[in-house]
């Protein structure tokens, strides 16, 4: 009996060790967003495990500012940091919500031009691991260094007839939208400095007040940077 009452109350330590790890877990890591808005009302030195993140300034909105937050900075390599946006009135979104900040802040195209930086904005947002590119695959915009150079060795396993046909971003104006059609270089994997092969896709979007949509996404091309 004293067996199975050790057992028990050992179980239920475990249960309740298990539960406490799972709420500071939920607390510290899951609610990133709240974690990080406190830390920039307190208007100290940002936490370690947060990082002002400088986007591409070719499409990036000045009024926004874009954070990393990392679930934890003890492994090698560093996991990717979830990375939020924090609008002009202080309110915290994730990257992805991007389209909830335009909407927000009555922000959509008016030209060709802003179709195709909008575009561009949505794609770095919604998925870290698209990059817009441009005419001899170079890259739409300024990005980490790290990041420009793995896209920098993908662009350079192309043949030149396959880099001849990446054009710049184009955009043309369809009743109160734009029809915009650009080349996205993907990486497959989430943690892109580990990336085994990239993919070259051709995309459709229309994009307008509230609208976005995206028409085609073709695959055309992957390379293999394993080496294999």
């Amino acid at each position: 009996m004293k067996i199975c009452i050790c057992s028990a109350v050992l179980f239920l330590f475990a249960i309740s060790s298990n539960n406490l790890d799972c709420r500071a877990g939920e607390i510290f890591y899951k609610d990133q967003k709240q974690f990080l808005k406190d830390n920039l009302q307190n208007k100290k030195d940002m936490y370690p495990r947060i990082v002002l993140l400088y986007p591409p300034e070719l499409f990036w909105i000045n009024d926004l500012k874009l954070y990393g937050v990392f679930h934890t900075l003890a492994k090698d390599p560093v996991p990717a940091p979830n990375r939020f946006i924090r609008a002009p009135d202080g309110s915290i979104y994730h990257a992805s919500e991007i389209r909830d900040i335009l909407t927000k802040l009555e922000i959509y195209p008016r030209s060709n031009d802003e179709a195709i930086k909008y575009s561009a904005l949505i794609t770095y947002c919604m998925n870290r691991n698209d990059h817009t590119l441009k005419q001899n695959g170079l890259l739409y915009g300024e990005y980490e260094k790290h990041v420009h150079n793995r896209n920098t060795e993908a662009i350079n396993k192309l043949s030149k007839r396959m880099v001849s046909k990446i054009k710049d971003p184009e955009s043309e104006q369809k009743d109160n939208c734009f029809i915009v059609t650009f080349y996205v270089n993907t990486f497959e994997s989430h943690e892109y400095w580990d990336a085994s092969s990239y993919s070259i896709s051709k995309k459709t979007v229309r994009i307008g007040k509230d609208v976005y949509e995206i028409i085609k996404d073709k695959k055309i091309k992957t390379i293999d940077l394993s080496g294999g």
